[in-house]
C-alpha cells in the first residue's frame, strides 16, 4: 500500500484544519439577482463549492450535491460560531490552520470578484462538451455530450471495479460573450461544474480558469484525499495539477481593435486541470479552451481520433491508449507540445518580420553612396522602418515573456511530476514504467524547446536594436548634413545682399526718371531708364548682363540701368523666372495647368486619409479580414471591409449636399488636390484600401458609361507618376459602364496602393500562370518602369479597347454604342477586360477583381463567390478564356 502524502506541492503548501461554514442570509441586491432560477442555482451551487470544497479537502467526510448547505449569501460567511466578509474568510482559515499556505491565498482570490462566480453569462444554461473516455481495451470519444450523459459517463467511470488504468477527459469550449465577466462563456452548466467541483474535490482557483479567467500565476500541484466521496476516507490518495498556457495565437494585445476594451482584445486561454486517484488508478482531465483555435484538433489529432477529414470512426491504438491511461501527465505533456508549435509559429512571424526590414537596412547602407537618392523619399522609407521595427521589439517581447512563463509552467510540471513518480516502485516494472519515463523525459524535452525560443527571441530582440541604432545614425547624421549645408547657402546669400546693399547706397540716390511697362502679353515687367541712358532698352542690355554671368530673356527682365560712369560697377539685372510667369498668368486665367498641379505626398496623403478615418468623415475598417482562397491555380484575396454595406448604388439617388452639379459623388471635404481645368483628386468616402483616391472629372455632367479620353489619362498619369516614388506600388482602374461594376454615374477612376506580397498575374509571363486566367483578356506590356506619355497611353487604351469591343460583338452582346469594360492601368503594364454584367447570383465585382483581389462586406457576400466557384464567376461577368465553358 502507498503511503498517505498530505504535503502541498506547492511553495509554501501544508496541511490545512477543518473549517466548518454556514452563510448568512442574502442582501437586497442578491435577492433581485437569484429570481433567475438559472442565476439562482449557478449562485447557490457554486458559492456551495467554493466554500464545502475546502472543507472536503481536510474533514473526515465529503460532502455531495444532494447535502450542500443552502446558500444565504456570498457576502458573509460564519466559520466558527463567527461572521467573516470575504476578505475575513481567509484570514480566519489561516489562523486555525497549522500553518499558512499558497492555498489559503488562492482561496481568497476566488471572493475578489465574487460577481464572476454567480454571473448567468459565465456558464452554459444546458452542458455540451466533448468527452474522451480511455482504458486499457477501449477508446471513446463522444462529442456535444449534454449534463446527463456527463454525469452517466462520470457514475459509470467512478464504479468500475477492474483495476485497469482509466481516463476520462472533458473538453470545455469556451465562446465569445461580452456580458461575461472575463468576456467568455463556458459550455458546462452549474449543475456539473458543482458535481465536479464537490465529487474530485477540485482545487478552488480553477473555477476562475473554467470560465476565461486570463491566468498570470504558478501552475498548482497538490496531493489530496481519495477519488470522490467514495474514498475521501483514504488520506493522500489522490493528486491534482493544474495549469494555464500562454495565448501564442496573440501576437499583440489590441489584436482585435484598438477601439475594444483592453480584455476584450484579449483571446480566450487554454486551461488544463488534472486529477488523478492512485488506489483506483484513474485520471479525471477538464480542458478550458476557445473552440474557434487548434487546441482541441490539435490534441485529439496526436492522439489519433481525428485525421485531416475530421472525426475518425475508429478508436486511438492501443499503445496510445494504454500510454494516455498509464501516464497520467500524458495529456498536459501532448498540451505542451501543442502550445510549443504555436510559438514556432509566433517565433518564424517575428524572424520573417525582422528580416524584411534589415533587409531594407542592408540595402540602404549599400546605396548609401549613390548620389541619385532622393532624400524625401529615403527619410520617408527610415521612418516606416523605425515604424516596424517598434512593432517587431513589441511582438518580441510579448512572445519572451511567454516563453518565460512557458519555461516555469514546464519547471513546474516536471517537478509535479517527480513528487508524483516518488515511492512508486511498482511503476517501475512493465509498460507504464517506460510510459511514464517517456512523459517525463518529453516534459525535458518542452522545458529545453522553450529556453530555445526564449534565446532566439532574446537574438532576435538584439538584432533589432543593432538595425535601430543604424537608422537613428542614418537619420541623425542626414539632419546635421542639412543643417550644415542651410548654414552654408545662408552665408553665401549673406554676402551676396551685403554686396547689393554697398552697391544700392553709392549709386542708388538721383539715377531715376521714369518706369515703363515693357510687357506685350500683359505679364509683370519693368524696366527702370535713368537719364543719360533714357534710349537704351533691354535688347541693348544683352552683352553685358552675359558678360556679368546672368541669363537674359527679353519678355521677362527686370533690369536697372544706371549712370554711365557707373556702368562697369553697378549694372544690376533681376530676371523672372519662367514659372514665376506661367502663375501669373494663372492667376489672372482664374485655374493652374497640369504642369503646375501640386506633387502629390504620399506621405501627407496617408497623414490626411487616417484622419478622415478618425473623424468618421471616410468610411474604412482598418482592422479588415483578409481571406486566401485558389481556384485552378488563380489566387484571391477575400478583403472583408463591413463599411461597403453602406456604400450606394447606380440606381440609388444622388446627396444634394457635397455634389458639384450634374454629379452624384460627395467630395465637400475630401478633395486632395485640383489638376488644372480637367479633373481633381478626392478621398473615396467608402474606402477599400489605405489610402484610396478618386480622380474626377471636374464637369459633374460627364458619365461613368463613357471610354477615357487623353484629359482623363493625362490626369491619371499624373497621379501615377507622383506616387511613383512612394514606398509602395500604386495602380489605377476604372469601371466603365453599370455592367463593369461601378456604382455612381460620375466619370471617375480609382487609385490605391497594390497588396504586399500578393502576386498579381499580368507581372508574369509564366505561360502556366497566363493559362489560369478564367476570363478573356486584353494586356499590353510597358516597356520600362514608368508609364510612356499620355499621347502613347491613349493609343495602347484606344487599340485595346477596339479588341475588347469586337469580342462582345462575337457574342452577340448589345452595344449600342457603349462598350462595358474594365481598365487596369499599371507602370509596367496596361489591361482591358469586356464585361457582359456587374455580378452573377450576388456575387458582384469591379476591375480590381480580375487581379484576384475582390472586395465583399461581409462573409455572407463572399460565400455567394465561393459557393460558386470565383474563377467562375469572373468568367461569367466577363467572358471566359479560350477553351472554358461560361
Amino acid at each position: 500500500m502507498e503511503q498517505d502524502n498530505t504535503t502541498s506541492l506547492e511553495p509554501h503548501g501544508v496541511r490545512h484544519a477543518s473549517v466548518s461554514c454556514e452563510l448568512a442570509p442574502l442582501t437586497p441586491t442578491e435577492s433581485s439577482l437569484s429570481s433567475r432560477p438559472e442565476f439562482h442555482r449557478a449562485e447557490t451551487s457554486l458559492t456551495g463549492v467554493t466554500l464545502l470544497s475546502r472543507q472536503h479537502s481536510v474533514s473526515d467526510g465529503a460532502p455531495t450535491a444532494g447535502n450542500l448547505p443552502r446558500k444565504k449569501s456570498y457576502g458573509q460567511a460564519s466559520c466558527s460560531s463567527k461572521s467573516f466578509a470575504p476578505h475575513e474568510l481567509c484570514a480566519a482559515s489561516q489562523k486555525e490552520s497549522t500553518t499558512t499556505g499558497i492555498h489559503s491565498k488562492l482561496f481568497q482570490t476566488l471572493h475578489d470578484q465574487p460577481n464572476a462566480l454567480f454571473h448567468s453569462e459565465n456558464l452554459s444554461a444546458e452542458t455540451n462538451i466533448d468527452l474522451l473516455r480511455i482504458s486499457c481495451e477501449e477508446g471513446v470519444y463522444l462529442p456535444g455530450q449534454n449534463t446527463k450523459q456527463v454525469e452517466t459517463a462520470l457514475s459509470e467511470f467512478g464504479d468500475e471495479t477492474c483495476g485497469c488504468p482509466r481516463l476520462l477527459a472533458l473538453f470545455i469550449k469556451l465562446k465569445r460573450s461580452p456580458s461575461a465577466t472575463f468576456r467568455q462563456r463556458a459550455s458546462i452548466s452549474p449543475k456539473l461544474v458543482e458535481r465536479l467541483f464537490v465529487d474530485y474535490d477540485i482545487h478552488n482557483s480553477f473555477l476562475g480558469d473554467l470560465i476565461g479567467r486570463p491566468d498570470y500565476w504558478s501552475a498548482v500541484g497538490r496531493a489530496k484525499g481519495g477519488w470522490g466521496n467514495k474514498t475521501a476516507e483514504q488520506p493522500a490518495s489522490a493528486f491534482e495539477f493544474f495549469c494555464q498556457h500562454p495565448r501564442w495565437a496573440q501576437s499583440s494585445r489590441y489584436e482585435k481593435g484598438r477601439s475594444a476594451a483592453a480584455m476584450q482584445g484579449h483571446r480566450a486561454p487554454c486551461s488544463v486541470y488534472m486529477h488523478h486517484s492512485r488506489t483506483q488508478n484513474l485520471t479525471l482531465y477538464l480542458v478550458a479552451a476557445s473552440e474557434s483555435e487548434d487546441w482541441f484538433p490539435s490534441l485529439l489529432d496526436r492522439i489519433g481520433v481525428l485525421d485531416c477529414k475530421g472525426l475518425n470512426t475508429s478508436m486511438p491504438s492501443g499503445e496510445t491508449r494504454q500510454a494516455l491511461a498509464s501516464s497520467p501527465f500524458m495529456l498536459h505533456t501532448i498540451l505542451s507540445t501543442v502550445a510549443f508549435e504555436q510559438s514556432i509559429e509566433y517565433v518564424a512571424k517575428v524572424r520573417d518580420r525582422l528580416m524584411t526590414q534589415i533587409k531594407q537596412v542592408n540595402d540602404y547602407s549599400d546605396q548609401s553612396g549613390n548620389e541619385a537618392r532622393k532624400p524625401a523619399k529615403d527619410r520617408a522609407m527610415l521612418e516606416q522602418i523605425t515604424k516596424e521595427l517598434h512593432s517587431v521589439s513589441q511582438t518580441a517581447d510579448t512572445g519572451l515573456a511567454n516563453a518565460h512563463m512557458s519555461i516555469k509552467i514546464a519547471e513546474r510540471m516536471l517537478e509535479a511530476h517527480s513528487m508524483f513518480m516518488m515511492g512508486r516502485e511498482r511503476l517501475h516494472k512493465g509498460p507504464a514504467a517506460a510510459f511514464i519515463r517517456d512523459t517525463h523525459q518529453a516534459l525535458e524535452y518542452a522545458r529545453n524547446s522553450f529556453y530555445c525560443q526564449k534565446d532566439w527571441l532574446s537574438s532576435y530582440k538584439a538584432r533589432k536594436d543593432t538595425a535601430m541604432n543604424f537608422v537613428f545614425n542614418v537619420v541623425t547624421q542626414h539632419d546635421s548634413a542639412t543643417n550644415v549645408d542651410i548654414s552654408y547657402r545662408m552665408a553665401k546669400d549673406s554676402s551676396s545682399m551685403n554686396a547689393v546693399t554697398i552697391l544700392t547706397l553709392i549709386f542708388l540716390p538721383g539715377t531715376f526718371l521714369s518706369v515703363g511697362d515693357r510687357s506685350a502679353d500683359g505679364v509683370l515687367k519693368r524696366c527702370v531708364f535713368s537719364e543719360r541712358n533714357r534710349g537704351s532698352t533691354n535688347d541693348r542690355l544683352v552683352d553685358s548682363i552675359y558678360h556679368c554671368g546672368l541669363h537674359f530673356d527679353g519678355r521677362m527682365l527686370l533690369s536697372v540701368v544706371f549712370s554711365g560712369s557707373a556702368r562697369p560697377l553697378a549694372r544690376v539685372c533681376l530676371a523672372e523666372s519662367q514659372q514665376g510667369a506661367l502663375r501669373g498668368k494663372e492667376e489672372r486665367s482664374g485655374h493652374a495647368t497640369m504642369g503646375s498641379a501640386l506633387e502629390l505626398d504620399e506621405l501627407t496623403i496617408t497623414e490626411n486619409f487616417d484622419r478622415g478615418v478618425e473623424e468618421g468623415t471616410i468610411i474604412y475598417n482598418k482592422d479588415f479580414r483578409t481571406v486566401g482562397y485558389s481556384d485552378n491555380g488563380f489566387s484571391f484575396e477575400f478583403r472583408l471591409l463591413t463599411g461597403l454595406d453602406r456604400k450606394p448604388t447606380p440606381s440609388s439617388p444622388p446627396q444634394s449636399s457635397g455634389c458639384r452639379p450634374g454629379s452624384d459623388i460627395d467630395v465637400s471635404g475630401y478633395e486632395v488636390a485640383d489638376l488644372g481645368s480637367t479633373h481633381l483628386v478626392a478621398f473615396n468616402k467608402f474606402a477599400s484600401a489605405r489610402p484610396h483616391l478618386l480622380v474626377l472629372t471636374q464637369d459633374g455632367y460627364r458619365r461613368q458609361h463613357e471610354p477615357l479620353n487623353i484629359d482623363d489619362l493625362t490626369a491619371l498619369r499624373h497621379v501615377l507618376l507622383s506616387l511613383a516614388d512612394s514606398t509602395r506600388r500604386y495602380m489605377a482602374i476604372f469601371n466603365c459602364g453599370i455592367d463593369s461594376g461601378c456604382s455612381r454615374l460620375h466619370k471617375h477612376m480609382q487609385v490605391f496602393p497594390v497588396v504586399p506580397g500578393f502576386p498579381l498575374w499580368p507581372d508574369s509571363e509564366d505561360s502556366t500562370v497566363q493559362a489560369s486566367v478564367p476570363f478573356q483578356c486584353f494586356v499590353h506590356r510597358l516597356n520600362g518602369d514608368e508609364l510612356p506619355s499620355a499621347e502613347e497611353v491613349t493609343a495602347v487604351y484606344t487599340k485595346l479597347l477596339d479588341r475588347a469591343k469586337s469580342a462582345l460583338a462575337a457574342v452577340g452582346y448589345p452595344l449600342d454604342g457603349e462598350v462595358p469594360h474594365n481598365l487596369i492601368l499599371d507602370r509596367k503594364w496596361i489591361v482591358v477586360v469586356p464585361r457582359r454584367q456587374a455580378g452573377v447570383n450576388g456575387a458582384d465585382a469591379n476591375a480590381a477583381a480580375f487581379l484576384g483581389m475582390v472586395w465583399v462586406s461581409d462573409e455572407v457576400k463572399m460565400k455567394r463567390w465561393t459557393e460558386q466557384g470565383p474563377a467562375n464567376v469572373l468568367s461569367q461577368i466577363a467572358l471566359p478564356a479560350p477553351g472554358r465553358l461560361g
